[in-house]
């Protein structure tokens, strides 16, 4: 029995050795096939112009990389970020003339309309209207009524208030280098002195003239009110108006 029990143990033995050469050559082949798979992805990475992947990481991100997804790279990052830069200085400034353009304009025609409205006041209610320019930087004035006329007293009501300083910054009233108004008469100051009234008639007391201009002084517009009680509006043209 005992010789027996030998035998069969060293047949046991003998019959395993091919399973244990079997399995060793099975996993000397895939990790064979592993590394011809690696070989072929590095070759096909070369081929594309990427990186090779380093063997050993997941298939997952190597096919992805083989793949070609979708991305920036630096040097096409550090491109689009000086175009932006470029085209930014470029416009900022474009863009802050026209807005100080605009603004400007903005309140010439605010200064229009509210002559032509204390003018139709006067002559639908009978009584006189005036334009008081107030103190500060801006354009900043208000569309009184007179209570006891032909008299002006600080107790008259204010009908229109305008503060345009604060609404439409850089823009006041100023010469701006002008002598004379649109009509050839000399200017002194940039408002009419005093207030400009306009009677129950609709005419005013006196002619007058509001200039008013950007803080730059590169644009410039005077709203003109005439004897005969015509209010015009013009922009600077060079050393005229237009």
């Amino acid at each position: 029995m005992h010789c027996f029990g030998m035998i069969v143990r060293r047949r046991e033995g003998t019959s395993s050795q091919p399973m244990r050469a079997a399995a060793g050559g099975a996993a000397a082949a895939t990790a064979s096939l592993v590394r011809a798979r690696d070989r072929g992805e590095r070759r096909a990475c070369i081929a594309r112009g990427a990186a090779p992947t380093p063997a050993g990481r997941s298939r997952h991100r190597a096919t992805s990389r083989v793949g070609g997804e979708a991305g920036w790279t630096l040097m096409e990052l550090l491109v689009a970020c000086s175009m932006f830069a470029i085209l930014g200085a470029i416009a900022v400034p474009k863009y802050t003339a026209v807005a100080l353009q605009m603004r400007t304009s903005a309140a010439a025609t605010h200064v229009l309309a509210d002559l032509n409205f204390a003018r139709e006041m006067a002559q639908r209610t009978g009584v006189p209207h005036y334009v008081d320019v107030t103190a500060g930087s801006g354009v900043n004035y208000t569309v009184k009524r007179e209570k006891v006329p032909p008299a002006i007293s600080a107790d008259d009501d204010a009908v229109r208030t305008q503060s345009l300083g604060t609404r439409l910054p850089g823009v006041n009233f100023s010469l701006n280098g002008a002598t004379v108004d649109p009509y050839g008469v000399a200017a002194a100051a940039a408002t009419p002195p005093g207030r400009l009234i306009f009677t129950a008639r609709g005419l005013p007391v006196a002619p007058g003239s509001f200039f008013i201009a950007s803080s730059d002084g590169n644009y410039s517009y005077v709203v003109s009110v005439t004897g005969a009680g015509r209010i015009r509006l013009f922009t600077k043209d060079g050393s005229g108006w237009r």
